[in-house]
């Protein structure tokens, strides 16, 4: 095993993802459409160290929160005993990110991807990208979009290994640019998962929004693919005010 330097970067959902068929795994309701971000990342740096009781995770230079740490060693619990590693060996994580973490950036699409990367490194598992999407998407399901550059969509699947990202155009295919303008500082008072089943659970138009995003990504597909930027404004701005009213309702 070795050090291991990984770096990442948060995709933005032109179709959003907004709900799951199974939490554990991290799948899907319904698929969706993203384009990631190349000027912002998170950088991480894993070590295997003699001495250590558990994995600890360090976000941004301090001791991530309980809740943040717990959600890691599980994921690396996870990968190591799916690759029939010593799990007596703990890691010292160090993740840093350029950009606001857990304020609505995708930070944890980026954290996880590289997570999921610097593990395949420091371990020497040489994961393909394929596979490398699947376990960042079992620590974050938009973290399977941020394995790949450029424009991407992912698949909703009730098979954990199908149910992976695609790249659908390199990142030279179209020259778009996002501004990222920061209102508010610190993180958002509930998390992706906890609202997302909340929505699962009680909206009346949760249905209705998995149907039509299934259409939604197929017309933003076509729209990336002839540069048709009207088409995709359209198409990005319909899915976000639908998951926002399925999500307020």
């Amino acid at each position: 095993m070795k050090i291991a330097h990984v770096e990442a970067h948060p995709n933005i959902a032109l179709v959003k993802y907004w709900g799951k068929r199974n939490v554990a795994l991290n799948l899907p309701s319904a698929p969706s459409l993203s384009a990631t971000l190349s000027g912002v990342r998170t950088r991480t740096r894993i070590e295997f160290k003699d001495g250590l009781k558990k994995h600890e995770l360090y976000l941004n230079g301090e001791q991530a929160p309980i809740k943040e740490q717990d959600r890691v060693r599980l994921f690396v619990a996870q990968m190591m005993k799916a690759y029939e590693v010593d799990e007596t060996l703990f890691a010292e994580i160090r993740s840093e990110n350029d950009f606001p973490t857990a304020a609505g950036l995708a930070s944890s699409a980026s954290g996880f991807a590289a997570l999921a990367f610097a593990l395949s490194e420091a371990l020497e598992l040489d994961l393909s990208n394929e596979k490398l999407s699947e376990w960042a998407r079992r620590g974050s399901g938009s973290a399977a979009r941020s394995i790949f550059g450029g424009w991407v969509e992912m698949r909703a699947s009730d098979d954990s290994e199908s149910a992976i990202a695609r790249p659908i155009a390199p990142v030279d295919h179209w020259d778009l640019r996002c501004i990222i303008c920061v209102t508010v500082k610190g993180r958002k008072s509930i998390g992706s998962t906890e609202a997302m089943e909340s929505t699962k659970h009680s909206s009346p138009y949760f249905e209705a929004w998995i149907e039509d995003t299934i259409h939604d990504v197929q017309a933003g597909r076509e729209a990336v693919e002839k540069k048709d930027f009207l088409a995709l404004a359209k198409i990005a701005e319909r899915s976000c005010l639908r998951m926002h009213a399925c999500a307020m309702s």
